[in-house]
């Protein structure tokens, strides 16, 4: 085959069109700038670098207060601004040719605060400054010692030898732009912190004191333990699982605070306990030195047949003994070698709450967690052995202390009068049962309470309870049933009287006995209200009350048959005596019929006299019609004999 030569050039002038046509167009020239600090403290100066590749005579123009495109601020040629108020920025450069170009930079400002950081003594004559968690990116020290000074990052310490004990000044700077030096525009602004620290032959020294498992958990437990340790030095955590194995470190005291808690977490509190240490470390000499050792407590444990059985590990050191709670209150204690307790002073179906204290030397003591069981039994539970039973209207009022206390429970009332058995009657969730609308003044009620435990166990058979019965008789003669329903029995019974108000009026005493007499002359009140109180032998019980009877006396009104007017002072005056009289209307007549004296004043007699004159000695006729205080009328006439 053969070349064509117009072919081959042909092609090549097509090929070099593109590169041709590109160096015949002006080329824009690149953006680029940096500034002498692109961070610190407020006021800051920033001052721009140019490092675009523009001719000399391209603009340049600069926006420093750029926010986005809605707030662009306005352009300048200035390549030095100075930003007052805290916060970030963007500066936005402008090359102006053919095509514009622009470059962006931000710039942050440091709100100026005291630098935070620990002064920690290595040795006695030694110092190294530590920085904390904090806006700067480093620091600048001086150590107040013949004009000795350290500049370091944030993430790196300085230490300082002054071969001689004493007190110095450090003045301590927080920088904004460590690379920049502690008087640049960007670090002139910070704050500085000035600090005394005393040097002296004594090393640092540290405790533990009480740990505490605030939270039982296989995965996120937690355990705090108090410390005591000297200011101005590091300290080092150290934890062993179990008290087997090395010490591992977990953390560092990076605080100037003498008095404080350390809180560790995520850990395995359900099946592990813990040792702690603390330690002092030197960073002058790469050492560390360790106190004292306390550990966690793990506690466990299972319930079985009304006893709760308790177990716990620790490596404590220098346990003198354990104390046991239950509920926070003190169950027991036990010797420095036990690791076990029994408490079956428990009841089935309960909550109990226990945690151990292992007390140890130098008044450190070490906390469990709180190890909660419910109480397992199949024993039945003990029965209800007290029931009070009370009268009020016609309403009954059982109540009983609770068989187990603190347990929520359900009662069972069982009730028979004389025609019936013992059947299902109510229940109660609460320690009364009210049984309403019964006539407890006409029968006598037993009442039987049951119930089951919180395990499932049904109580034995309880005590017969029975309110008293109380009659009343014509003659005011009282009997009454026995009280039934306390396992101790009454100490005695009271009478108790009202008048029919109810207002009290007094109590009497009579013993054990099952009636009492009531007489007429003894009260003055024609109608009593009656009840009998009866008191237990056991004073934690309260007293219990009959039901109200109604004692009506008869009214009582007496004349005489003869009376003598003759001024002597003795039976001069015809007049009654009477007991239980509300009204009355008197009346004397002469034996035809004529009326010689009326009253309707109780207490009123005749003096023996008509219209003023002597009446003749002889018979007389009288007759009175009375109302005793129950609003009965009564009628009686006779004869009166008057003897001069």
């Amino acid at each position: 085959m053969k070349l064509n030569i117009r072919h081959i050039l042909s092609w090549m002038i097509i090929s070099a069109i593109p590169a041709l046509m590109h160096s015949l167009v002006a080329q824009p020239w690149s953006p680029g700038f940096t500034a002498v600090s692109t961070t610190g403290c407020a006021p800051f100066t920033v001052t721009i670098i140019d490092q675009s590749n523009a001719p000399f005579d391209e603009v340049r123009t600069y926006n420093f207060t750029y926010i986005d495109e809605n707030n662009r601020g306005s352009d300048t040629n200035d390549t030095v601004f100075t930003y007052v108020n805290p916060g970030q920025y963007k500066i936005i450069q402008t090359v102006a040719n053919a095509i514009p170009r622009t470059d962006t930079l931000t710039i942050t400002v440091l709100d100026p605060q005291a630098p935070d950081f620990l002064i920690a003594i290595c040795n006695p004559q030694s110092v190294s400054v530590f920085p904390m968690a904090s806006q700067y990116n480093g620091l600048f020290v001086e150590w107040g010692q013949a004009g000795q000074s350290d500049q370091f990052a944030s993430n790196a310490f300085a230490t300082y030898s002054y071969g001689a004990s004493g007190t110095y000044n450090l003045s301590i700077k927080g920088l904004a732009d460590p690379a920049a030096g502690p008087m640049s525009d960007a670090n002139e602004h910070c704050l500085v912190v000035n600090r005394n620290i005393t040097l002296t032959d004594q090393p640092a020294n540290a405790s533990l004191g009480d740990v505490r498992v605030i939270q039982s958990d296989d995965a996120e437990g937690i355990i705090e333990v108090a410390y005591t340790k000297s200011p101005d030095a590091l300290f080092i955590i150290e934890v062993a699982q179990n008290g087997t194995g090395n010490f591992t470190i977990v953390d560092t005291l990076l605080n100037n605070e003498v008095n404080g808690m350390y809180r560790m977490e995520n850990l395995n509190t359900l099946d592990n306990f813990y040792c702690f240490r603390i330690s002092v470390a030197d960073p002058c000499n790469n050492t560390l030195q360790a106190f004292n050792t306390v550990c966690s407590v793990q506690l466990e444990g299972q319930s079985d047949n009304e006893e709760n059985i308790l177990n716990w590990n620790t490596a404590m050191p220098g346990v003198q003994s354990y104390e046991i709670y239950r509920d926070g209150i003190l169950a027991g204690t036990r010797g420095p070698g036990t690791t076990t307790f029994t408490d079956n002073d428990v009841v089935c179906g309960i909550n109990y709450c226990y945690q151990i204290v292992a007390v140890g030397t130098q008044g450190v003591s070490s906390f469990s967690n709180t190890f909660c069981l419910r109480t397992t039994s199949g024993a039945a539970p003990p029965p209800v052995e007290n029931i009070s039973a009370s009268v009020a209207g016609n309403t009954i009022v059982l109540n009983w202390p609770s068989p187990i206390p603190s347990a929520d429970l359900v009662f069972s009332i069982f009730r028979r009068t004389a025609q019936s058995g013992f059947s299902p009657y109510g229940q109660s969730e609460n320690l009364i049962f009210e049984d309403a609308g019964q006539n407890p003044g006409t029968l006598r009620y037993f009442y039987r309470i049951s119930y089951t435990d919180l395990c499932g166990n049904a109580s034995g058979v309880g005590i017969i309870a029975s309110p008293v019965l109380l009659r009343a008789f014509q003659d005011g003669r009282l009997e009454w049933s026995s009280y039934e329903g306390w396992s101790q029995g009454l100490l005695l019974y009271e009478v108790e009287i009202y008048d029919v108000q109810g207002n009290y009026l007094e109590s009497i005493e009579v013993g054990q006995n099952l009636n009492w007499q009531a007489l007429q002359e003894d009260f003055t009140n024609q109608e009593l209200l009656i009840r009998i109180a009866v008191v237990p032998v056991d004073n934690a019980l309260p007293t219990v009350f009959s039901n109200f009877v109604r004692l009506r006396f008869e009214p009582q009104i007496q004349f005489p048959n003869a009376f003598t007017p003759n001024g002597d002072g003795l039976n001069d005056i015809f007049i009654y005596e009477s007991k239980f009289i509300a009204e009355i209307d008197f009346r004397v007549f002469s034996r035809w019929g004529e009326l010689l004296f009326q009253t309707d004043l109780p207490g009123e007699g005749w003096d023996g006299n008509i219209q003023g004159r002597p009446a003749p000695s002889g018979t007389y006729i009288f007759s009175a019609e009375w109302v005793d205080e129950a609003g009965r009328k009564f009628f009686r006439r006779g004869e009166i004999t008057l003897i001069r």
